[in-house]
């Protein structure tokens, strides 16, 4: 988040429009390069949680729904997304060992006990048995189990508001999927689901915050990766040395 004194400092408004950009020459250099797949699969990383998180903000305000709906999906979305993304950073150390931002910040956040905790019970089974995974009703299946001994008059299939078919929520899927990750009576998932949603957000924010520092850091100094990145010569000709820049 940049302040108004950070945007004067860097030339940059709010909504200016500015790339990042290499020549043709540098491109075909930095494809054959063991890092870059990797640093584009974070960059995606990024999108697809930042996407997540500004679903969820959108489905908020007003209860409705279609806004409960986007709500519940987001979080879906993001806790799958954050599975893979930690996958993901198990792969880095070869090249990325050197950077400060990988060692001070994104494997902290990655070793700390609570995020391994997600990775292995929660993130891991809306990832493998739910989000991704249409064709195997397994886990629905218990889910359902489990909600048949709630003590309820009846189940909620959809919830509705006019005759907009955009407007359906198909409720039962969702809370199927959320008794079977958390578990509990029905008097007591809802707060379970609750804490997830919010140990989930917390995650994805400081999880982008990370990557992002990281980006920055190989773009800024490439010298730190494994094995050190040539930066290239001014007219974006072969790469050179960091002796000869």
């Amino acid at each position: 988040m940049t302040s108004p004194d950070d945007e004067e400092a860097i030339g940059i408004g709010p909504e200016d429009e500015w790339n990042i950009v290499c020549t043709k020459e540098r491109f075909a250099f930095l494809i054959e390069q063991d890092f870059f797949p990797l640093l584009v699969a974070l960059a995606r990383a990024v999108n697809g949680i930042r996407f997540c998180l500004a679903a969820g903000v959108a489905s908020t305000g007003a209860e409705s729904p279609d806004m409960r709906r986007g709500r519940t999906q987001a979080f879906f979305h993001a806790a799958a997304h954050l599975y893979e993304i930690l996958d993901l950073v198990s792969k880095l150390q070869s090249a990325f060992a050197n950077l400060e931002a990988f060692r001070a910040k994104l494997l902290p956040l990655v070793e700390d006990e609570a995020t391994v905790a997600l990775r292995e019970n929660e993130l891991r089974l809306i990832r493998n048995r739910l989000t991704f995974h249409a064709a195997d009703t397994t886990a629905l299946r218990e889910g359902l189990r489990k909600m048949a001994k709630f003590p309820v008059e009846q189940h909620v299939f959809a919830v509705a508001r006019g005759w907009r078919a955009a407007d359906v929520y198909y409720l039962i899927g969702d809370v199927a999927a959320q008794v079977y990750v958390v578990g509990g009576e029905s008097s007591s998932y809802r707060k379970k689901v609750e804490t997830l949603v919010e140990q989930v957000i917390d995650l994805a924010t400081n999880m982008v915050a990370a990557l992002d520092d990281v980006i920055a850091e190989v773009f800024n100094h490439p010298e730190r990766l494994v094995p050190p990145l040539p930066r290239a010569t001014a007219n974006g000709d072969d790469p050179v040395t960091e002796d000869e820049v």
